[in-house]
């Protein structure tokens, strides 16, 4: 009862308050439990990064290089390429010229060596020359014809690069400084 004689109604009301609570060895041992997959999450999670940073380093450093390589090609004006060229003998100069395909430029001048000083004889392809006896381009017969003409009565076959040669008379043409059978008669001649 309260002062007067009136009776006043109690009320209760529930509310939250941050207060001190000691843990209970379950909850500890939960804890720690949660504080090792923490520091696992954090070590895996740091290799990621390291990873992640590795590559894009590693790209980082492709793009650099292209970027230090086309700036020295615009720095030159230059680059080497594989340029399809020409080259022309001129037998009567003894020389070699060789000629971009691209631009046309000459690239190349040089005295021909030996061997290129071998011109190839002026023969019709797959043609063959009677022995000794010229035979106009008409009259060449085909290598098959040369091959069937060389059956002996036998029926055997002879070998068509024996039945081959070459007569003087096909020889007298070339120039003398390309034909190989002439290499010093010209001096016997003088002398």
């Amino acid at each position: 009862m309260l002062k007067g004689g009136l009776m006043e109604e109690m009320q209760e009301r529930k509310f939250n308050r941050l207060l001190r609570v000691l843990f209970t060895p379950p909850e500890k041992i939960e804890m720690s439990e949660q504080i090792a997959n923490a520091i696992r999450n954090l070590k895996k999670a740091q290799d990621d990064l390291a990873s992640v940073a590795a590559q894009y380093k590693s790209e980082m450093k492709k793009f650099e290089a292209e970027i230090a390589s086309l700036a020295e090609k615009v720095n030159s004006g230059w680059e080497m390429r594989s340029i399809v060229c020409r080259e022309i003998r001129d037998y009567n100069n003894g020389s070699v010229y060789v000629f971009r395909d691209d631009t046309e430029e000459l690239i190349e001048e040089r005295a021909m060596t030996v061997g290129e000083r071998q011109q190839a004889l002026p023969f019709k392809e797959g043609a063959v020359v009677d022995a000794g006896m010229p035979v106009s381009d008409s009259e060449h017969p085909t290598v098959a014809e040369a091959q069937a003409d060389t059956q002996s009565e036998e029926g055997l076959t002879v070998p068509l690069t024996e039945s081959v040669t070459i007569g003087h008379d096909e020889l007298k043409d070339l120039p003398e400084d390309t034909n190989i059978f002439y290499v010093g008669k010209k001096e016997s001649q003088d002398t």
